[in-house]
């Protein structure tokens, strides 16, 4: 069955023409862009935390990633933020979000300790590392594959620990490896 009346089939060059337009027409309807000139969204960042979750999203923006404060878009997100100021450790809202983040299917998380610049001593950080790591394991999220940072460039972190440091290397971090 043909969508052109009877004796009126185009040939050759026209229907080749017409072919190839219908196909640039249906082309952004098949790849989920907009059209000409759209091109895909930035994979968004979701950052969720304690009071330090505003200092974290503005490092962010600062790099221009698309980040949101939205818990809504956890398993979507290309990526989890987890902000925790370091001179107060886990609190229980920490814990709270962890099991959202579990809930959610997403097991794309970057730990940042932020407000290193007031913290006095590394072996706090070593603990404070240990317990969202168990915090991690406890709600079946990956503690050893999370990805752990500090916002501090200068703080001094046990070597074992692996740690990014610096909004440099966070961001590097984040547009290099998890978008």
């Amino acid at each position: 069955m043909s969508i052109y009346p009877q004796n009126t089939k185009p040939h050759g060059l026209l229907r080749f023409l017409a072919t190839y337009l219908a196909f640039l027409l249906v082309l952004p309807l098949l790849t989920g862009c907009g059209g000409a000139g759209a091109g895909k969204p930035a994979p968004v960042i979701v950052v969720v935390g304690d009071r330090t979750v505003l200092d974290v999203v503005t490092e962010l923006r600062r790099a221009k990633l698309n980040v949101s404060e939205d818990k809504a878009q956890m398993a979507s997100a290309a990526l989890i933020v987890m902000a925790q100021d370091s001179t107060n450790g886990a609190m229980p809202q920490h814990r709270e979000l962890v099991q959202e983040i579990s809930k959610s299917g997403n097991r794309n998380i970057l730990w940042i300790m932020t407000n290193a610049v007031n913290l006095e001593d590394p072996e706090i950080l070593a603990l404070e590392d240990s317990e969202a790591r168990d915090l991690l394991y406890k709600y079946n999220l990956p503690g050893n594959a999370t990805k752990f940072a500090i916002d501090y460039e200068s703080f001094f972190v046990d070597p074992k620990l692996s740690y990014l440091k610096g909004w440099e290397s966070i961001t590097k971090y984040i547009k290099e490896v998890n978008l």
